[in-house]
């Protein structure tokens, strides 16, 4: 089972005491229906054995105190395990390429640390009690095995029906565990589309009513595989009580017709089946707990796996992540050179629809302030995470500080990519704002509040305090204008700012531009900016232009005369 060798895998102290304890705590639930029997016997008789008093009290004390010890000390390792798992994962992920993580997709993610590792955790005790269980009723069947043979024969044929019918149907359990699965991925991202797009459905009816009838059937869906699960289940249960009573019946009725010396002891067996109905009724309806935990086992095993086997794939390896050196910045000096730098990838899951950016061919020189336009779909997107190393090319390069005289070039390889990565910093157009500064050393907060004054963001809108920021809760020009102080704060070399401006007020629009980005230019910052507005083309360096994947540079002529039209426009 997929549960227990992950278990045994992740699992790093020792589980003799453990095994130990769940041992000794179905023994002595097993030795208490023997000390039951003599009590019950001496009782018929009208004795009372203080000895069998004693061991009886004794049998209860080391069952609870067993079951205690064992119940919260697997509580302890099977979250300790989630954690290390977590973790694990979390660290992979964050070590992965950009593109890995969008083609699993974030819903899958959550399910897989959120409700699979819930399932998980859920099921400790009830694997301490199954087990418990278990050794319960194979020493009271050997118990039984000291007062009549032909009743021992009878209850492990009982037992060995049992477990070869539930055998003979694990297979549909498990197919139908994995649609739940797959149905509960899709259920946390249908709800997401309700909840991330609010805004758009609440504006739209026929799109808010056809996003929650796509919930419905999910969650329909959902429930149905539920029901058809749990139905499975109970009529395995039922199976069982079936299967007990009728071994009940042949020890009671059937047994002693061809054993009249069983006669005598059919009492004490009858005790000891109707001892072992119950742990095995719980350990049969915790089948169905230890099946959907398994199936929950392999969606996280396949994950990890799956991350791993990117990892390993990918062209700037991992190993080269967690090196010293990946917390410096590359030296950057004069310029980047792109050669021949092209990323494709699929636009749908139809493979023939690829899309592809490049090859580009261009030099951006330190200091620079440079535009980039283009229409939807044309590839700016895709270029800025292959400028920024958020994507991988597909094939080409990139050189740092090429033909620099008295200095070699540096082009990127696996063992300096991220320290490449380490000279930007970004605002992409699905930004995300976080709750503090990290990654920044000794944090002035006085500094930091004064940019957020500087950027039109008072006191009562935010602030910088205890080390982090006191709201978030902004308009998405506000969080723009914070996401623009985090990236001053953080003063990287190179500034990649994606359509920034876009929800920015006309006059901060102006600052933006005037004043912002010349500034970072004064302080020999390399700036990237996308931008559409033709008002502020006078303010760049160079444009370049983006269309169906390729890049090029606007002449000043092509500039000019886009800017007269646009003030042909205004003035008309």
């Amino acid at each position: 089972m997929e549960l227990f060798y992950l278990l045994r895998r992740e699992i790093k102290e020792p589980l003799r005491p453990f095994i130990i304890f769940i041992t000794l705590s179905g023994i002595a639930a097993a030795l208490l229906i023997s000390l039951i029997n003599m009590a019950a016997e001496n009782a018929s008789n009208s004795e009372l054995n203080h000895q069998i008093f004693l061991l009886f009290a004794v049998g209860v004390a080391v069952v609870l105190l067993t079951k205690k010890y064992v119940l919260d000390k697997s509580v302890v390792i099977v979250e300790s395990v989630m954690f290390q798992l977590r973790n694990r994962i979390i660290n992979k992920i964050r070590q992965t390429e950009l593109d890995i993580l969008e083609s699993i997709g974030p819903s899958s993610i959550y399910a897989r640390l959120t409700q699979d590792a819930g399932y998980i955790s859920t099921v400790a005790s009830t694997l301490v009690s199954s087990l418990q269980s278990a050794i319960m009723i194979v020493f009271t069947t050997i118990y039984i095995a000291t007062i009549s043979i032909w009743s021992f024969v009878m209850v492990v044929a009982a037992i060995g029906i049992g477990v070869a019918y539930y055998f003979n149907f694990l297979s549909s359990f498990q197919s139908i565990w994995m649609k739940v699965s797959e149905r509960e991925t899709a259920f946390v991202e249908n709800v997401g589309y309700i909840l991330n797009g609010f805004k758009e459905i609440k504006i739209n009816r026929r799109k808010n009513e056809e996003v929650y009838y796509n919930y419905i059937n999910v969650n329909k869906d959902l429930k149905n595989y539920r029901s058809q699960v749990i139905l499975s289940y109970n009529k395995m249960l039922i199976f069982t009580q079936v299967l007990f009573y009728i071994l009940l019946g042949c020890i009671l009725f059937l047994l002693p017709q061809f054993h009249t010396e069983h006669s005598e002891d059919v009492i004490k067996v009858t005790a000891a089946v109707l001892f072992i109905i119950g742990p095995f009724e719980g350990l049969v309806n915790s089948v169905r707990y230890f099946d959907n935990a398994n199936t929950s086992t392999r969606n996280i095993n396949a994950l990890e796996q799956r991350l791993e086997e990117m990892l390993n794939k990918a062209r700037f390896k991992a190993s080269t992540f967690n090196q010293p050196e990946a917390f410096n910045m590359l030296s950057f000096e004069e310029n980047i050179r792109f050669e021949n730098l092209s990323y494709s990838y699929a636009r749908t899951k139809r493979r023939e629809h690829v899309f592809t950016v490049g090859p580009v061919n261009l030099t951006i020189q330190k200091g620079e302030l440079i535009f980039i336009t283009g229409g939807n779909g044309s590839g700016k997107s895709t270029f800025l995470k292959l400028l920024t190393g958020l994507y991988p090319p597909k094939s080409g390069r990139i050189v740092i500080d090429a033909d620099v005289e008295e200095k070699p070039e540096t082009p990127l390889t696996d063992s300096n990519y991220q320290q490449y990565r380490n000279l930007f910093t970004t605002i992409f157009t699905d930004f995300h704002l976080f709750d503090k500064l990290y990654g920044i050393d000794k944090v002035d907060s006085n500094k930091v509040n004064l940019v957020l004054k500087n950027m039109g963001l008072p006191e009562d809108k935010t602030s910088y305090l205890d080390g982090a920021f006191t709201n978030l809760n902004l308009s998405t020009g506000q969080k723009k204008r914070l996401a623009l102080t985090t990236s001053i704060i953080e003063d990287k070399q190179i500034y990649v700012l994606d359509e920034v401006a876009a929800d920015l007020d006309p006059q901060f629009r102006d600052k933006y531009y005037y004043d912002l980005l010349t500034e970072l230019k004064q302080r020999n910052k390399t700036v990237i900016v996308v931008s559409h507005d033709r008002h502020y083309w006078t303010v760049p360096d160079r444009i370049f232009e983006m269309e169906d994947g390729l890049i090029r540079e606007l002449s000043k002529k092509e500039i000019e005369s886009l800017l007269s039209f646009e003030n042909q426009e205004d003035y008309g």
